[in-house]
């Protein structure tokens, strides 16, 4: 379904909404440090279809649980999801005179090490583990028809 737009060609009002959701398996690597000015932190980048995400998680040696790692990658993911979609706002998909527009949402799952998953008030502990986050997508699709 379309929906035709104005002769000033302005953005058309979105016809159909796709929802997907996805589970992604986040790779993590958790560092111990107690010079931290400015609380925990998160390095790395979420990725993309070509290229996995891979977080470096820097917490204080006492009192962090896999919770606040879970949470550390989940902000930093959610971040760089909201950067990229911009809050939904429609774009133009080429010269085709269809746009589209995404929202995506990511929400931490699990956290998982040595094969098993970690109950987030657990302390966590140096070394690699998995954070699942499930993301889901709003898709909003719209085209312009051109009457001549």
């Amino acid at each position: 379904m379309s929906v035709c737009c104005d002769p000033l060609g302005s953005i058309p009002t979105p016809c159909l909404n796709k929802t997907r959701v996805q589970v992604l398996d986040v790779g993590c690597v958790v560092n111990f440090d107690d010079d931290l000015p400015n609380g925990p932190f998160v390095e790395g980048a979420a990725g993309n279809i070509l290229q996995p995400s891979s977080f470096t998680v820097t917490v204080p040696t006492t009192g962090a649980t896999w919770g606040l790692v879970a949470t550390l990658v989940h902000d930093s993911h959610q971040a760089e999801l909201d950067r990229f979609c911009q809050g939904g706002k429609m774009k133009s998909n080429g010269d085709t005179g269809n746009y589209i527009g995404v929202v995506a949402t990511a929400e931490a799952i699990n956290v998982m090490c040595k094969g098993g998953v970690v109950p987030a008030d657990g302390p966590a502990k140096k070394g690699s583990c998995t954070v699942q986050l499930r993301v889901t997508r709003v898709i909003k699709y719209a085209a312009c028809c051109v009457l001549l």
